[in-house]
């Protein structure tokens, strides 16, 4: 059984009003789950209350080393609502093609440097070579010396930002967050995009390795 630090009051509130747009429906949870197959998750969960903790602990380390940029800590400020609330930017899923799946399309028009949201799913154990590794597997951005590091597995559990490709011309980019000295992997808009556009960014920065380049998208 996953645990995860946010009251399940609050879990349930979000479950409840959230829409996700999907194939030109807007769903409700619920309905989003059995169309898609993925379990929906407002934030990520952890494979124990001791290995939540374990995390806790490295990220405060970091930040008592004054080893996190002051870019890092003050988005972690400055978004701390949207993070709380699990907040998506407005985007729709819709399928793209055999090769790259579903994809996430931007609902409005979003200013250069908006949120997009955070990448949420099953945090786990990270091995390099775990056979149980796939496409959607991201790596935690906790203290790197540590011997046991973590990945967060959305292959089957997530948000819409699950459905956000890899581009080698990206409009958004992945970037570590940190609140209340926890650390959390956020996209943000690169540039203006437009309403209609498919929302993609480079797998690089975190991924080393983890989180797979599925088909690049030109």
């Amino acid at each position: 059984m996953y645990y995860c630090p946010n009251s399940p009051e609050t879990i349930a509130h979000i479950r409840a009003k959230h829409k996700i747009h999907f194939e030109g429906k807007a769903l409700s949870v619920d309905e989003f789950e059995k169309e898609s197959g993925v379990f929906y998750l407002p934030f990520s969960r952890y494979r124990s209350i001791k290995s939540y903790h374990r995390i806790v602990r490295q990220c405060k380390r970091l930040v008592n080393l004054d080893a996190v940029e002051r870019e890092s800590l003050w988005l972690g400020t400055y978004h701390a609502k949207e993070l709380n609330s699990a907040w998506v930017q407005p985007m729709h899923i819709r399928w793209v093609s055999e090769e790259l799946g579903y994809g996430a399309f931007a609902s409005r028009p979003i200013r250069s440097g908006a949120f997009i949201g955070e990448y949420v799913g099953l945090v786990k154990w990270y091995a390099p070579f775990d056979l149980n590794s796939n496409a959607y597997c991201f790596r935690c951005p906790s203290a790197p010396y540590y011997w046991i590091r973590y990945t967060i597995d959305a292959q089957n559990y997530g948000n819409e930002i699950r459905y956000i490709k890899h581009s080698n011309t990206p409009n958004c980019e992945s970037r570590g967050v940190c609140l209340n000295d926890f650390f959390h992997v956020c996209l943000f808009a690169m540039r203006d995009i437009p309403a209609g556009e498919q929302l993609c960014y480079d797998y690089g920065k975190f991924s080393e390795g983890t989180r797979k380049k599925l088909v690049p998208i030109p």
